[in-house]
């Protein structure tokens, strides 16, 4: 991959996150705070391929860039869980679940403070800043350095105990490979197990940990622990019955990755030997 070409993609992804930074000090609406969190996402992959290379100094998002993204995405997951106990609470209009969505409201305007200390005020990245950094090319080297390190990364957190946060690593690895798949593609992706060849398995199951994910944030919120017992089926056991109902979700999807990455491992190890 040339330079200008890198160069060319991570311009537009600066000067997008700065618009979108703009957006956000008027209104921290859901889309474009995904939007934002998205573009981070993909610009930060790219960094990390490039880091790479052995010739190339180190870049790494802005701190300032780095708190906007967190806070947003507070926000969001905020916005998310409030969305859906008003849709799937069994009792919308039980006590327990309007007190639940006005300390959500309160949270989500705690969170919407700190996150204007960012949003608002000089750009949270600077493009030509970022641009000087770039002194190399993503060759295939390059590319294989980074496919062989993120396989080892995924295979090591695979095979701890498939905590939450070890999980959570592993779609964060998935992640670096869905936005970095443009460059890897022609000289990586054969020595990617089977089960992660193509771009659509890779999103697939990235898909899935994510929605493992949410539910382990929104139970995180609601101060849930790792043991939920089924509530009660009566009209005051509306909110009760929501934990419960997310808290098997949790465990169902945990299940089922925890199979595919069994099966992703068994191919990684066969490669290997």
């Amino acid at each position: 991959m040339k330079k200008k070409t890198i160069e060319e993609s991570i311009a537009k992804r600066c000067d997008k996150i700065n618009k979108l930074q703009d957006k956000l000090a008027v209104k921290f609406d859901m889309e474009e705070i995904h939007e934002l969190r998205l573009e981070v996402k993909k610009i930060r992959a790219t960094f990390r391929l490039l880091n790479e290379n052995d010739h190339q100094e180190k870049i790494r998002l802005p701190h300032r860039l780095k708190d906007l993204y967190d806070s947003v995405g507070m926000i969001r997951n905020i916005q998310l869980l409030r969305e859906k106990i008003s849709k799937e609470a069994s009792n919308p209009n039980d006590a327990i679940v309007l007190a639940t969505l006005t300390q959500l409201n309160f949270d989500e305007n705690g969170w919407k403070e700190k996150a204007a200390k960012y949003s608002k005020g000089k750009s949270v990245i600077k493009k030509k800043k970022i641009l000087k950094r770039i002194t190399t090319v993503v060759d295939e080297k390059t590319v294989k350095k980074f496919t062989r390190k993120k396989l080892s990364e995924m295979q090591a957190q695979g095979s701890i105990d498939f905590s939450d946060n070890a999980l959570h690593s592993v779609r964060k690895i998935l992640k670096d490979f869905t936005y970095a798949w443009s460059y890897i593609e022609k000289s990586a992706t054969s020595a990617m197990p089977i089960a992660l060849r193509t771009q659509d398995k890779v999103k697939a199951l990235t898909e899935m940990i994510g929605d493992f994910q949410d539910t382990r944030v929104f139970l995180d919120i609601l101060h849930v622990d790792n043991r939920v017992e089924q509530p009660t089926q009566n009209g005051s056991a509306a909110m009760e019955n929501f934990k419960y109902n997310l808290f098997q979700q949790k465990r169902k999807l945990k299940k089922q990755i925890q199979n595919r990455l069994n099966h992703i491992n068994l191919q990684a190890a066969a490669r290997s030997n």
